[in-house]
Parts: structure tokens; sequence; C-alpha cells
């Protein structure tokens, strides 16, 4: 099995993207073998424009063959912020936002999802508290 170190795709055009592709996947390398790559940064538009028959074509020797993609636009990760508790809430509408802007969430709903979510995880943050004094009782 053949487990590909990560490869960091910033700002490579579909064209870079594959001459990458070409190079790690050697036939002669990756012949009956299982292969697994791991790329990073990838601008979804490349990635789709990528010519994907001719990229089974050149990942055929493999026995299998498996490409695990993150894209460029999910880097932003909710564990890269801490989050303090008490602003729980704030986060929520936040991330909210950015859903609804991305016509994720309907905007007809957003405001109604938003003060439930709202109160829900206030709430969880009180019992949370609470069970944190009583445990300390």
């Amino acid at each position: 099995m053949i487990d590909h170190p990560a490869i960091d795709c910033s700002g490579m055009s579909s064209a870079e993207l594959s001459e990458t592709l070409q190079n790690v996947c050697d036939p002669d390398r990756i012949k009956d073998q299982i292969l697994r790559i791991n790329l990073e940064n990838v601008s979804r538009s490349a990635y789709r424009n990528l010519n994907h028959a001719k990229l089974s074509k050149l990942t055929s020797a493999a026995l299998y063959f498996k490409i695990r993609i993150e894209y460029d636009d999910e880097k932003e990760r909710i564990d890269d912020v801490p989050v303090n508790a008490l602003r729980l809430h704030e986060e929520y509408t936040r991330f909210l936002e950015d859903q609804a802007s991305r016509n994720m969430v309907s905007k007809s709903i957003k405001n109604d999802v938003e003060v439930y979510g709202s109160n829900l995880l206030k709430r969880a943050v009180e019992a949370h508290n609470i069970e944190a004094m009583d445990a300390s009782e």
C-alpha cells in the first residue's frame, strides 16, 4: 500500500494538478498497489476541470486508487479557533450568517433557526455550568 504524503495544491491550476498527479502515479511504481493520494488546498474548479478519464487510465495499473481531497474553501475549521462556551450562541449566529450567504440556509427561515438554536445553546451552557457547580460541592 502506498499512502502518499499530503500534497499542497495551493494556487494550482487543473493543468498543474494534472501534472502533479502524473508525477505521483508512475505506472511501474503503482502496479498492483493500493494507492491513496492526499491533496490539500485544492481549488474546486481546478479539480472539476481535470481530465478524469485520463487520470483513470493513468491509475489503471493500481489495484485500488483513491484521492482524498481537502478543498481550499474548507480550510477554516471550528477547531482552529478556540470557542468560549459563554459566547457559543454568537459563534452559532456567525455560522448561520456564513451558511445563509452561501445559500446553504434559506434566508426565509434563518432568523427562526438562529433564535431557536441560540436558545438551545444558551440552555446547554447553563445546564453544563450547573452540573459543574454541583460536581464541585
